[in-house]
């Protein structure tokens, strides 16, 4: 039996486990049933041990709050979910879209109106008031309350049955239908929530000593503007004077928007050579950090929200943005362990270049690329030799010697064999690394390029694959390993998406061994640790002190053992280190 279900809950709080009020279950046969939240658990405790399978809208949300709410679950959970018995509208519609190249909101509300053409109603202000009911009996609920409980099952399993007949077929020649790498990324999604879940402990002191930081730099950058003429009283700017400042500093020949308008973005200013205008731009990045982090940084604990899949396979984050966080000001250093833990992580080492080179030879037959790294010669070094017309076995004993040339050499080669795989051009290419802090020409660039295609001549073909898939226009992909399909893809984007997708398949098939092990696994030394955070190809844990260097060497093997499932052709690394507050 398939059955559609939902949970409605108190408000969602910090921890993303809000207090469970009732579920609701539908089977497309019989009248859909609301059931109080003790009544539901034990329906699905029930119809869990009976095999049943389940489909539910964002349903890592209403699994964590099941567990929360009966703990003995857990294990019950994970077992069906191994099974294949559990399945999620919302990766399913994020799958489809992806396949036929669209876009769109995949909330309930959303994918009812675009396949059904039905509004749904309620959603305003229903959903924010079952804490209100919690304890009374059903008889005594309002008639939309019930409603809203029922229309979410009901419209639930209305949308897995239109997905499921969904007949397009992408431009590659595939259908949509079956989504075969739909169980891995609901797994994955769950896995995600459970790190959100534990969350990562914020020390006073030290969030204190960052907000102080850069409030301070913040403000001297309003002081400044005012000083400038561009901020009134008030704090808001006046975009007509910077704008003045900017077309000044550019001599009349300010760099535009795209609707014509003077820019002031901060690259803008930090180009502009003027000494003030630079200075404040250096500034602005404190306001954002002050504005964006503080008020989250309040709570003794952060719970990001996850996005187990974005067009590209990877995952995203929010609330805050914990994959990409700030370099400056000791953001990371505000995050500590719970007492008694440790944190323990491992992150896969030069892992897109890895798998860059899996692709080539898979497709091609052979990469210089692969050779160099099966050798576990230093890539960014190889290149400088070649770029340079050293020895590989010199260049790499001036590097380990800290020589200041090769150092600098090898930043700009670490700029070049991440960026030109994407397709990058010579004029991108200096933007790109002006970025990591390393200045080249227009000319430089030119002889990168050139270079790169010399010490790795088979991009040659990884390049004119990508151009034959677009020449009509844009293309569909699919996946190694996962046969997961994207469509709708530039030139750039058939060049990027292929290796991003292969490592963040494998990255999110490691955390997903990962926090099985640590919460179903007994024997394992991860046994009592707790995932808290995903960085793309890095994961962490919170571990228990006394098993830490366990629980390390076991996150590692486990990494590079699922990791060798997605490239099974070059040995992949995955260094782990243990430390008492978030680190690089």
């Amino acid at each position: 039996m398939l059955y559609a279900t939902d949970t409605e809950t108190y408000l969602i709080g910090r921890r993303l486990t809000p207090r469970l009020v009732c579920g609701q279950f539908f089977d497309g046969m019989n009248p859909p049933k609301v059931l109080l939240a003790e009544d539901y658990l034990t329906w699905f405790e029930d119809a869990l041990a009976d095999g049943h399978t389940f489909v539910g809208q964002n349903f890592p949300f209403d699994l964590g709050v099941i567990m929360v709410a009966a703990d003995h679950l857990v294990e019950p959970i994970f077992k069906a979910l191994e099974e294949g018995r559990f399945f999620d509208t919302m990766i399913r519609e994020t799958l489809i879209q992806n396949a036929l190249g669209h876009t769109g909101r995949v909330n309930l509300d959303a994918i009812v109106n675009r396949r059904f053409g039905v509004a749904l109603s309620g959603k305003d202000t229903t959903r924010l008031n079952f804490s209100t009911l919690d304890g009374l009996p059903l008889e005594q609920w309002p008639k939309t309350a019930v409603k809203y409980a029922v229309d979410d099952a009901v419209w639930t399993l209305k949308v897995y049955q239109s997905q499921a007949g969904e007949s397009a077929i992408t431009s590659a020649g595939r259908p949509v239908m079956p989504l075969e790498d739909e169980q891995a990324q609901l797994e994955a999604a769950l896995a995600l929530h459970l790190c959100a879940v534990w969350g990562m402990k914020t020390d006073p002191t030290r969030v204190k000593a960052f907000i102080d930081s850069v409030t301070m730099v913040a403000e001297e950058g309003k002081a400044m503007a005012r000083d400038l003429g561009f901020m009134r009283d008030n704090g808001s700017r006046n975009m007509k004077a910077l704008k003045d400042l900017v077309k000044k500093a550019y001599d009349g020949k300010p760099p535009t928007t795209e609707k014509g308008a003077v820019s002031t973005s901060k690259e803008v200013l930090e180009e502009s050579k003027d000494p003030a205008l630079m200075t404040y731009a250096k500034t602005l990045s404190a306001a954002k950090m002050v504005s964006t982090y503080a008020p989250i940084l309040a709570a003794p604990s952060v719970h990001p929200r996850y996005n187990a899949l974005v067009g590209t396979g990877r995952t995203s984050c929010r609330k805050p943005n914990m994959q990409n966080p700030p370099r400056e000001g000791g953001f990371r250093a505000c995050f500590v362990p719970r007492d008694g833990f440790v944190f323990v992580s491992a992150d896969y080492s030069q892992i897109e270049l890895v798998a860059l080179a899996q692709l080539n030879l898979w497709w091609f037959g052979a990469s210089q690329m692969a050779k160099v790294l099966k050798r576990g010669d230093d890539i960014h070094c190889r290149f400088v030799a070649d770029l340079k017309g050293w020895s590989y076995e010199d260049t790499f004993k001036r590097h380990k010697a800290g020589d200041p040339e090769v150092k600098q050499a090898r930043q700009m080669a670490k700029g070049v064999l991440y960026g030109l795989p994407g397709g990058l051009g010579a004029e991108s290419l200096v933007a790109f690394m002006k970025g990591s802090g390393v200045a080249i020409t227009v000319e430089q660039a030119e002889r990168l390029k050139a270079q790169y295609l010399k010490s790795w001549p088979e991009m040659v073909l990884y390049f004119e694959r990508a151009s034959k898939l677009t020449r009509f226009g844009p293309a569909t992909i699919v996946h190694p390993v996962s046969n997961r399909q994207r469509g709708g893809l530039t030139f750039c984007q058939c060049l990027n998406t292929p290796f991003q997708g292969l490592v963040a398949d494998a990255c999110k098939a490691a955390l997903v061994a990962v926090v099985r092990a640590c919460f179903v696994e007994p024997d394992s030394p991860l046994a009592g640790c707790h995932p808290c955070l995903f960085l793309h190809d890095e994961i962490m844990v919170s571990a228990p002190m006394a098993k830490a260097e366990a629980a390390a060497t076991e996150l590692s093997r486990l990494m590079v053992k699922v990791m060798g499932r997605y490239i099974p052709d070059i040995p992949v690394e995955a260094e782990p280190k243990i430390s008492t507050e978030w680190v690089k």
